[in-house]
Parts: structure tokens; sequence; C-alpha cells
């Protein structure tokens, strides 16, 4: 009897190999298929149930990666960067809405988010554990710096080199970001940035002026001959962009750079439109347009840095001076010394005209909002129409501040990067060392439970609230337009004192209006990654009709 079981299962046997010979291709694929489904398995339902302590992951289909699918498509479009607010929303449905620090593996590497309001103050807490200097290096490097002088400015300052404001002997880089910060904090440094921003404003924000510029707005329309109201038409878009950069320009650099380059405002807005594909570290094959408008930048700013110092030295940016004297002394060579003032110029502009426009806009589709916030800027002005109270427009301006916040709440899309240098605890799961850490900030703006169902309405009632308190609470933990920790924008008080001003001229001065009556809000970028306020769709833009009040001046 047993051995006719061995032979009914060596025939059987010799059948199925005989089949597997046949059908070579189907088993091959089924194998395939038996080893995938294996590994998702274990990777996805097994081990999570095994290591409790591991950071939960979010599935995905290939092994090692995401679906390629997800990442080809849209200019080498990775989620994770350009759509983190999506994923989060699908990461947090798949884990039942729950705020505990979750992952996905993106070519090998977990990448973290954190979410929870309490665990992203200890992520700030540690500084040990999560730092931010790997991707500070790279800022360096994308700007085309040596790899010489990057060494050196992150190197301890030289015992040969004394400097009484740096006995510690921090290296240059962590001075020159103090000293950044310095002068960006309320205090002397920033009021003084702020008058001279203001006086390029109350130059530009004019019917003249515009009218005089019009070189530089291509489609203006209107004013080209003497009319009763003198209204205008144009991009809102281009106007904010090409009067922000050109008054940041001046206040931190001077003149200089407008006489030795008058276009180097709109070349700098080309690069910016494409300066994620350095952040994120492109291929330079797919990034040669980027190098290529981020070096003429750098010849320009070469050229200034070339000027003796008295043919530079009308601007209020102090921390640039100071700067290039500690570069200069380690032997930094100007065109690194450019490089690095890039970064500089690229942080003061990248963001102020993105928020004047996305403020505008709203008033523009709130109409009912230019009255009373007209009225109560109108407290900042002298009997000549001028500014000449800009502690009122910080103090006495609730309904601007509230538009304002509310601005930032529906367009930031900032957020903050860490990389784990040792294995930590976080709410109770093991973030491991060497990944990196990501901290969404526009989850924290769309969540329900703090800012109510409405969170895609535009509603600036939500800040007015009068209890102190509660303000506090969502303004420190649930609100933060330009991140947090350490590495919180040093720009963020002259951003939205210059937007103030710039809204508080606009309409002292103009009666606005969508041109042609009515117009759709325009879309946020989705697909660009950017530093902290999004940028304008392709193709989507507000047109504004401005008209001259007879009472301006008054």
């Amino acid at each position: 009897m047993s051995a006719e079981i061995a032979l009914l299962v060596s025939n059987g046997w010799q059948v199925v190999q005989r089949w597997f010979q046949e059908q070579r291709s189907f088993a091959v694929w089924f194998a395939a298929i038996v080893c995938w489904v294996s590994w998702w398995c274990w990777r996805f339902i097994i081990t999570p149930r095994i290591s409790t302590l591991e950071v939960k992951e979010y599935p995905y289909w290939i092994p090692e990666t995401v679906q390629y699918s997800e990442v080809s498509k849209h200019k080498w479009n990775l989620k994770v960067l350009k759509e983190p607010k999506r994923l989060m929303i699908l990461k947090r449905q798949h884990f039942h809405n729950t705020n505990e620090p979750l992952q996905l593996t993106l070519f090998g590497t977990s990448v973290y988010f954190v979410s929870r309001a309490e665990d992203v103050s200890e992520v700030y807490r540690n500084t040990r554990t999560f730092t931010f200097d790997e991707f500070y290096h790279h800022i360096f490097i994308s700007m085309g710096i040596s790899g010489a002088s990057v060494q050196q400015i992150f190197a301890p300052l030289p015992a040969r080199i004394k400097d009484p404001e740096n006995t510690q002997g921090k290296p240059v880089a962590k001075l020159a970001k103090e000293l950044q910060i310095a002068q960006l904090q309320p205090g002397p440094g920033l009021d003084a940035l702020e008058r001279a921003q203001l006086a390029y404003l109350e130059c530009h924000v004019q019917p003249d002026a515009v009218l005089e510029s019009r070189y530089r707005y291509p489609d203006l329309l209107g004013g080209e001959v003497p009319s009763q109201t003198g209204s205008v038409e144009m991009s809102l878009w281009h106007w904010c962009a090409d009067l922000n950069v050109r008054a940041a320009q001046r206040a931190f650099f001077g003149s200089a750079l407008d006489r030795l380059d008058p276009d180097l405002p709109q070349k700098f807005l080309e690069f910016d439109d494409l300066s994620w594909k350095l952040l994120y570290q492109f291929p330079i094959f797919l990034a040669r347009d980027t190098i290529a408008k981020r070096d003429y930048l750098r010849t320009a700013l070469k050229a200034f840095y070339d000027l003796p110092r008295e043919m530079r030295n009308d601007a209020e940016g102090w921390a640039l001076d100071s700067t290039e004297d500690r570069l200069r002394a380690i032997g930094i060579p100007t065109e690194d010394l450019a490089s690095i003032a890039l970064i500089l110029y690229w942080g003061a502009n990248t963001n102020t005209r993105k928020a004047a426009f996305w403020l505008i806009c709203h008033l523009l589709s709130n109409p009912s909002l230019i009255d009373s916030i007209r009225t109560e800027t109108a407290g900042a002005f002298g009997p000549e129409g001028t500014i000449t109270d800009l502690v009122h427009l910080r103090r006495h301006c609730h309904q601007l501040d509230a538009t304002w916040n509310e601005t930032l709440r529906l367009t930031g899309v900032a957020a903050s990067l860490r990389t784990v240098t040792a294995d930590t605890v976080l709410c109770g799961r093991m973030l491991r060392a060497g990944n990196p850490l990501i901290i969404p900030y526009r989850q924290f703006h769309h969540d329900k439970g703090i800012f109510g169902d409405d969170i895609m309405t535009f509603r600036p009632e939500r800040f007015l609230n009068t209890k102190l308190k509660k303000v506090k609470r969502v303004r420190l933990e649930h609100f933060r337009p330009f991140g947090g920790g350490s590495t919180i924008c040093p720009g963020r008080f002259i951003t939205k004192r210059v937007v103030m001003i710039l809204v508080a001229l606009l309409l002292r001065r103009f009666d606005i209006s969508m041109a042609g009556g009515s117009q759709d809000m325009p879309q946020a970028d989705d697909w660009s990654p950017f530093l902290g306020i999004a940028g304008v769709k392709p193709g989507h833009d507000m047109r504004i009709r401005l008209t001259p009040r007879k009472a301006a001046a008054t």
C-alpha cells in the first residue's frame, strides 16, 4: 500500500513538474506573487504586531520604494515633498486619524511625520537628536559654494583669528545665522529695515509711480492718456512681486545692486519659481535651468562685493556687512561670498510678495473688509498722507492682523525638516537614527478641532477671539505659518510689517476692485514645494483695478 502511495505521489510530482515546464512564464509570475504577498504581509501586518515600539508605516506596493507612478509624474513629483497635506490626510485616515508619529518609506529611507502639537514641541526642545545641520549644509552647497569654503564656514573659528564678538570660536556659519536673527528681531535693526522699505513703498505705491513703471508691467491697461478716473488694471501677482522684491533689495543691499543690474529682481523671480529643485537635490541634468538662473544672480552679487565698501554703504542690512567681514577674515573668496549673500537675498524675497498677493486677493474677494481696514489703518497716517506711526499698524489694526493670520492659515505650506541623529522615543514610538523627520504645519492649520468645520473658508473672525488664553493657545501651539523652534523663519517680523505697510498705503491711495467686476479666486500651486507661503498655480492670477482716491492726501 505504501509503495502504491509513493508511486502516486511520484507520478503527481512529475505531472506538476511537466506542467510548470510547459507553463514556465506563469510559474515565474506565480512565484513572484507569492514572494510579494509574503513580503507585504510580513512588512505591514506581522511586523507591526511584533514590534509595537516602531513607528507605524504607511503601506506601499513595491519593496524599498514607493509606487513609481506616484513619484514619476509631474516633474519627478514626490508626494512627500509636494503634497504633504494630501499625504498626511491619507495616512491619518489609514491609521484611523491617529496623531502619533507616522512614517513613509521613500527609496529605502524612512521619513517620519510628526503632527501632534505636543510632539512638535518635544522635537523643538530636543536639539541633540533632532538636528537641522544636514539641511543647513545643503542650502550652502545648493547655492554653488565650493566644498572647501563650506568646510571653512562650518569649522570652528581658527585660533589665529581674534573676534571679540566670537570668543567661543563658533563657526562663521553659526555666527552669520545669529547676526541675521539679531537684525531681524524687533529692535533698532528691524526698525531700520522697515523704514527703508517704507520709504520705497511710499514713493512707488502712487498713481504716477505705477504709470512711470509701466514698462515693467506689459499687461497694464489704462493710463495711456489722461482720463477722468485715471484707473489702471494690471496683474496683481506681477505687481506685488516686482514691488516687494525691489523694496527689500533696496533695504538690504542699498542702491548699488540696482545700478549694477536694474533687471535683477526679475531674474530673481525666475530663479525663485524653480529654486525648489535645488532644495530637494534634483539631479544636475534636471536642474540646469535653475542652476543657470542661480549663477546669473551669483555673478551680479559678486560684482556688488567687488565694489569698494564706500560705493555700497547706503544699505540698512548691517548683518550683511558683519558677515562679509568675518567671511573675508577666514579667506572665503568673493564668488563664494556672493553665494552666501544669495541665501539672504532669497530668504528676504521669497515670502513677502506671496503673502501680499494672497492678502490683497482675499480683500478683493471679501470687499466688506476693505472699509474697516482702511478706517483702522488711518491712524498711522500724518497730515501729509504719509505713514508716520508704524507702531499704530502693529498694535491697533486688529482686523488687518486677523486678515493676515487667516491668509497665512490658508496659504502657508511651511514644513520643518530635521535629521534623527540617535534612536529616540517620541510619543511612545522609536524613531531610528539616520532618518529624516518632517513637521507639516499646514496639517495644524486645517485641524477642525482647532479652527472649526469651515477650515477651507476665509473667515478672519476666527482670529478675533477676545479670550486671551485661547488666542495664545491657538497661536503658539497650532498656528505656525513660519515654522518653529530654532529654525523658525527669522524674517517673519519684517514680512508682516512690510505687507501691512503695503496694504495701508494701497487702501489709502486707491479704491481697489477686481478688473472686470468679478473673478475667481486664484488657486495655490500645490505641485511645487515652497519654504513658507504657497505660490500661485501657473495660469492663475488676479487682475486688480486701481482707481486713485480723491481723499488720498488728506
